[in-house]
């Protein structure tokens, strides 16, 4: 199962719309082996594909249909790249690949965040995302070069986590979080205003 998650409706309108005819240009090239499942948030009702003319997919009830329930069954978790939800944790800690996309219409737009995020598995057009699919799906060590640069990714941003016990008993974690150096924070203000300013004046 391919499940893509339906959180379009906290985008303004004009990343809703481009997200919506990317993933109607999917539908519409997806192989016909692929089981396509949509899913929004639990406390959402989003009906973004309610009248799509494509019929090569399924939606998903979130509330009756746990994260952890949906996703024990998914091979590849697809997310706008606009709104990252706690999916994209479940997903890789459920060692399910995540692919974010973001049209290549707002790349530009988004390319600091971009950047800045760095995450490893990121398409800008259906082609790509279909060809990375059929490399997960056909290519289990490709599956887990990019679960563990995936993992690698949570891990470092999040930070890693390790149990201590004590005579069996779990009693507190030992966390290691990202450092961030003084260069490293300049670095990213100075990145910050110049893709301000390209997107403010379009220089």
């Amino acid at each position: 199962k391919i499940l893509i998650s339906d959180d379009l409706y906290f985008h303004g309108a004009e990343y809703k719309i481009e997200n919506l005819v990317f993933l109607e240009k999917f539908f519409s090239m997806a192989p016909t082996n692929f089981q396509i499942t949509l899913r929004s948030h639990p406390r959402y009702s989003s009906k973004s594909f309610d009248e799509s003319s494509s019929t090569n997919f399924t939606i998903e009830d979130s509330n009756s249909i746990s994260a952890a329930e949906s996703l024990s069954t998914t091979s590849i978790c697809i997310i706008p790249y606009q709104n990252i939800s706690s999916l994209i944790c479940d997903s890789i800690n459920s060692r399910v690949p995540v692919i974010l996309f973001i049209p290549n219409s707002t790349f530009k737009k988004f390319s600091f965040a971009i950047d800045l995020w760095n995450f490893p598995t990121i398409v800008s057009t259906p082609t790509q995302l279909i060809e990375l699919i059929i490399s997960i799906e056909s290519n289990d060590s490709e599956k887990n070069k990019i679960l563990k640069a995936q993992q690698d990714w949570l891990d470092a941003w999040l930070g890693k986590s390790k149990p201590i016990y004590d005579k069996h008993k779990f009693v507190s974690k030992e966390t290691k979080y990202m450092k961030l150096t003084r260069y490293a924070y300049f670095q990213i203000i100075v990145r910050t205003l110049f893709t301000n300013l390209y997107n403010t004046f379009k220089l």
